[in-house]
Order: structure tokens, then sequence, then C-alpha cells
């Protein structure tokens, strides 16, 4: 599969009203289907993210702040070799404003550990670059969140495109 990494954000840009309509689309499907859906939604994603190689990409590590839990800053700080509050004081930021409950994110994008398109803290990456794409959440929020971060991740642009072939969508 070819992908122009550059022209994520236009392209996902163009495809925002019709994405919007399969989410609309497929609320009334997981109504009716919600195991079968979240399974075909499991699929198609790791089909895509197969033929994705992150590390020519690297979109989500120039883009988006990762979250950091107590668990994720006590692991980088010790890797690190410095305490948690010069871990904060140099790369996190507070956020009260974006979450059900404030947390701690890096504070700069792209992502200072980010070298070359890769990590340079791997092992000791945050959860929340462990787990991304985020496929976890199940039901209509899991594809809120693919839809959401399809601006940055082309494997869950082209899963979205790939699941409306997939579940009969047609847009109107």
């Amino acid at each position: 599969m070819k992908h122009r990494f550059e022209d994520m954000k236009s392209m996902a840009k163009q495809k925002f009203k019709e994405n919007r309509e399969f989410l609309d689309f497929l609320e009334n499907l997981y109504d009716e289907q919600e195991n079968e859906i979240d399974d075909i939604v499991y699929n198609t994603v790791n089909n895509i993210s197969s033929e994705i190689d992150c590390t020519i990409c690297g979109k989500c590590c120039s883009e988006l702040k990762p979250i950091l839990d107590e668990e994720d800053q006590y692991r980088l700080s010790e890797q690190l070799q410095i305490t948690i509050e010069k871990l904060q004081e140099e790369h996190l930021e507070y956020n009260i404003y974006s979450f059900k409950e404030p947390v701690w994110h890096l504070r700069h994008t792209p992502c200072p550990f980010l070298h070359s398109k890769k990590c340079t803290i791997y092992e000791y990456r945050p959860k929340s670059c462990r787990i991304f794409p985020n496929l976890n959440v199940s039901g209509p929020d899991k594809i809120r969140d693919m839809v959401a971060d399809s601006f940055t991740c082309p494997i869950l642009f082209f899963a979205i495109e790939k699941l409306k072939t997939r579940l009969n969508f047609l847009p109107e």
C-alpha cells in the first residue's frame, strides 16, 4: 500500500463531513451488532497497520502530546536520571481543561525524545504511546477516537476508508 503521509491532514479534512456521517451510520449498526462491528474494526485496523511502517511516518510523535500517568513519569524520570519534579518542569504540562480529570502530558511537539522518526526512550515510553492507535475502547467511542486521530495517523485514516467499504456505507 503506497501512502503519502505528508497529505494526511488535507485528506482527513476532505473526509471530515463524510466521516461524521459514517459515525452516525456506525452508531446505528452498533445498536444491532456491537461485537461484530468491534471485531471488524479491530481486524481492519490490524490489517492496515501491518502495511504501514510507523517509523517512516512518525506523525503521532510529531503532532500529539501523550499523557503520562504517575507510573510513566516514574519510569521515564528513572531512565533520564532526573526527579519527577524536574521531568515535569522540563517536559510536561498539567492540563486541567481537555480531559475529564486533569492530566500531565508532554509540553512540546514534536516529542523531545523523537530523533530521525525513532523514539529514543522506546522501552520507557508512556502507556499512551504504547497503545496508540488506541483500540481498547469499544463501541462508537472507538470510531470517534479513530476519526479524531485520522488527521494524524495514516493507519486510522485508511482503516476508516476500508471500513466504509466493508460495512457498505454510502455517504449522502
